[in-house]
């Protein structure tokens, strides 16, 4: 943005001041420090947000591959998951992808649709509105988030079936960017990627 050496230099210092005091404490979240300008005057106001840290999962499938859960995204999984205790229930996984990283970070989700089924050994994500709910969703983001893959929970602790292997391997085949599936089991997370979804 075009400002001033003065107004940049000044911002700077009391940027630094707030990353100075959340350094000097024990860290236990991340913070998001936003500082706005007054429009009538030279007054600037400091906003301080923690995050709590992201709930990392290693992917099943590619080397050196992990998907990062927002607390937020892992409650509403979790939220989800505790409506439907006697089937298996799902959803869309919302986030971004770095190929540098080797990471999929996840920040939200996307409810089932309607036309969804259930059942105590099964869950298929339906079709109806999602296209719609997708695109939505990433306008609402600034066009910076996208689906990065599905989850569906296991009503036991195991992890990825052969139908779970070859739902990721169609996924692979279907769509860029590398698209994961997660699992959430009652104690535990399972992550899988077909190989060549990262090639």
């Amino acid at each position: 943005m075009p400002m001033t050496d003065m107004r940049l230099s000044a911002m700077t210092a009391a940027l630094t001041e707030e990353f100075v005091g959340c350094t000097q404490n024990a860290i236990t979240a991340g913070s998001i420090i936003i500082g706005s300008k007054a429009e009538t005057s030279s007054d600037t106001k400091w906003q301080r947000q923690d995050v709590s840290p992201f709930e990392v999962v290693d992917i099943e499938g590619p080397e050196g591959w992990t998907i990062r859960l927002s607390q937020s995204a892992l409650k509403k999984i979790r939220t989800e998951v505790a409506l439907y205790p006697t089937v298996e229930t799902g959803g869309l996984l919302i986030g971004m992808c770095s190929a540098r990283l080797r990471a999929i970070t996840v920040v939200d989700v996307i409810d089932a649709p309607p036309d969804s089924e259930r059942s105590a050994s099964l869950f298929v994500l339906g079709t109806q509105g999602l296209k719609a709910a997708i695109k939505a969703r990433h306008r609402a983001s600034g066009n910076t988030l996208f689906d990065v893959g599905t989850w569906h929970s296991h009503l036991a602790d195991q992890g990825p079936s052969a139908l779970d292997r070859a739902t990721a391997k169609k996924l692979a085949m279907e769509r860029p960017p590398p698209s994961v599936l997660l699992i959430a089991a009652p104690t535990r997370l399972y992550s899988l990627m077909h190989k060549g979804a990262s090639e």
